[in-house]
């Protein structure tokens, strides 16, 4: 093994937050997808990458932030750790909502929702070849075999365990960028669930705040993902996000980072 190229992972306990994000809380994909998400290459992808990577705040910012850094002790959590963390978040969330992928559905369910339709009342098929007329197709047998067929082609392929046609998204060209809404949303609840697999309850403190959606607004408001200042007086602009966007689905898109 290459130790040099390991390097990052010789801190590995400043490391546990990301750990927990991309283990925990960043998959978002359900097991019909069958894409298999390769967690360990993912979080192995990000502490080597890290180096390289450009963020529009700095460290000097987060030591700097007296209510961010004073609430962040207050409520238990480790430093150095959370500033991974943030680091960990802000690149989440760019991949996921600004350099994301939409993911195509499988092939071979495009396969059996086209035999569905083609067993179904009154269906009809138009064929053109380059140079010839369309020629309409709707005698029932015909129509039967051409779906029976595709039902035997899928079986096959599933059989043979094909992932370029069984399970893997495709990936298209065009990016999807998310609203911003969209991605304060996504980033907040990404620091949400890291306290809950922290159990982070914070005890309470004299002049700072253990509020941990207020926390949250403010670091959010520090990584720039949020930059409407209301995020800095209270919880409310935060909590009306969440509210309108902290359900939206993020499984139809991909980040190519992860693909490497």
């Amino acid at each position: 093994m290459d130790t040099d190229n390991n390097e990052p992972y010789r801190t590995a306990d400043v490391h546990e937050y990301v750990h927990l994000i991309i283990n925990e809380v960043a998959p978002e994909y359900e097991p019909e997808f069958g894409y298999r998400y390769d967690i360990p290459s993912s979080e192995m992808s990000f502490v080597r990458n890290l180096p390289k990577m450009k963020f529009p705040f700095s460290h000097e910012d987060y030591i700097g932030n007296e209510p961010v850094i004073k609430s962040a002790e207050a409520l238990g959590l480790d430093r150095e750790k959370f500033w991974y963390a943030m680091l960990c978040v802000y690149h989440l969330t760019e991949e996921y909502c600004i350099k994301a992928h939409p993911v195509l559905e499988a092939p071979i369910e495009r396969f059996r929702r086209i035999a569905d339709i083609i067993r179904g009342k009154d269906a009809y098929i138009i064929a053109k070849c380059e140079g010839r007329r369309k020629v309409m197709i709707d005698d029932r047998h015909t129509l039967r075999l051409i779906a029976d067929t595709i039902d035997r082609i899928c079986r096959v392929q599933e059989r043979r365990w094909d992932p370029a046609f069984t399970g893997s998204p495709v990936l298209l060209h065009e990016t999807e960028e998310k609203s911003i809404s969209s991605r304060i949303a996504f980033a907040a609840n990404r620091y949400l669930r890291l306290f809950d697999s922290l159990s982070i309850a914070g005890k309470r403190s004299k002049g700072v705040s253990v509020n941990k959606k207020f926390f949250i607004s403010q670091v959010l408001h520090l990584t720039k993902i949020a930059v409407n200042d209301s995020f800095l007086i209270d919880e409310e602009a935060l909590k009306g996000v969440l509210n309108k966007y902290g359900d939206e689905d993020f499984s139809d898109t991909f980040s190519s980072f992860y693909s490497r």
